[in-house]
């Protein structure tokens, strides 16, 4: 099989487990609840390596398969980039996520929790409150005008105009 592309399926598959834990996961923490938080964590610390461990461990592989088959379709750089980058995405969980893990693993604590996004500001770029508005200027495009299947129902007219805001 092609080193190249099982390269590539691996990382995308942790790709899109770490943006599900960032983007899904993490926030929705501070919503379990107390009494249900240290059940949860701890569910979670345990069932998270048999999630993500095949996808490191096939990545891991097919990058030492790169760097020592050296293929000719990808340029020198390319599997040692792929080294650096795995190992520092190992080295960042082991430092920073999984410390962070083991200590909401004891009850929820917000400075904990905040930690958990804090390295790309993941949360902050995420937050819904955080996001542009829609602008709630009227649309000149939306004025209630009269129509004759409206007439008879509430004064004869469309619904006001605060309706098509």
């Amino acid at each position: 099989m092609n080193t190249v592309l099982v390269h590539t399926a691996a990382v995308w598959f942790m790709t899109g487990s770490i943006w599900t834990m960032q983007v899904l996961n993490h926030p929705v923490l501070p919503r379990v609840g107390s009494e249900a938080f240290v059940g949860y964590e701890t569910a979670h610390n345990r069932r998270f390596l048999a999630v993500i461990g095949p996808g490191v461990g096939v990545a891991a592989l097919a990058t030492i398969l790169l760097l020592v088959a050296k293929p000719t379709e990808l340029s020198w750089w390319s599997p040692a980039a792929a080294a650096v980058l795995l190992v520092s995405i190992i080295a960042l969980t082991v430092k920073y996520q999984a410390p962070a893990h083991a200590r909401l693993a004891s009850g929820f604590d917000a400075a904990t929790h905040a930690t958990l996004g804090q390295q790309l500001g993941t949360y902050r770029r995420l937050d819904p409150a955080r996001l542009p508005q829609p602008s709630r200027a009227r649309h000149p495009r939306r004025t209630p005008v009269s129509h004759p299947s409206r007439r008879g129902r509430s004064g004869g007219s469309l619904p006001s105009a605060s309706y098509f805001r």
